[in-house]
């Protein structure tokens, strides 16, 4: 009994929304039918004053590197609220070395990141939406993709190593 109840109500409510419908059609009125789907905002990862990352996962180590740039455990990556980058021990909680960072993040040019590495190798962030660099010194910059933190070490515009960065949640 529910189901008929319920079959009788949709047809008498098509019946007036015909009925509404080409009543407007009569009157030469026009109807227009506006359906809006959410387009959802491109959101930018910025890194967040305050906030400190670790590493999690190294992705690249350049081959032509005599210089081995893998930071030590106990590490982690401060930004201050003024954009600075300190790298500072865990354990001691030493700043270890102050960078002074950027003002602003820019679109990563896949040319130029190209040309960050050598011998052919490469990092692929084609699949990224959103590619943006924060230079947080002339030899450490973050990259920013989609939801990833990565930071990567640079020498003479080439890149020595690369790392995807995890942020501590736990103070």
């Amino acid at each position: 009994m529910k189901r008929t109840k319920y079959v009788i109500t949709v047809i008498v409510a098509a019946a007036m929304l015909a009925a509404l419908l080409s009543g407007c059609v009569e009157e030469k009125a026009a109807v227009e039918v506006v359906v809006q789907s959410p387009v959802p905002k491109k959101t930018e990862v910025r890194l967040i004053s305050g906030s400190e990352y670790t590493v999690s996962e190294m992705l690249y180590y350049s081959p032509d590197s005599s210089e081995i740039t893998m930071p030590e455990p106990g590490i982690f990556y401060q930004i201050g609220s003024d954009g600075s980058v300190n790298i500072v021990d865990a354990l001691s909680g030493e700043v270890l070395e102050s960078c002074s960072g950027g003002s602003e993040y820019k679109e990563i040019d896949e040319d130029e990141w190209e040309s960050l590495f050598t011998c052919g190798l490469t990092v692929d962030i084609s699949s990224y939406s959103e590619r943006l660099q924060y230079d947080a010194s002339d030899n450490y910059r973050f990259y920013l993709l989609d939801d990833e933190v990565w930071l990567g070490t640079v020498r003479d515009g080439k890149l020595l190593s690369l790392f995807k960065m995890t942020a501590n949640t736990a103070k």
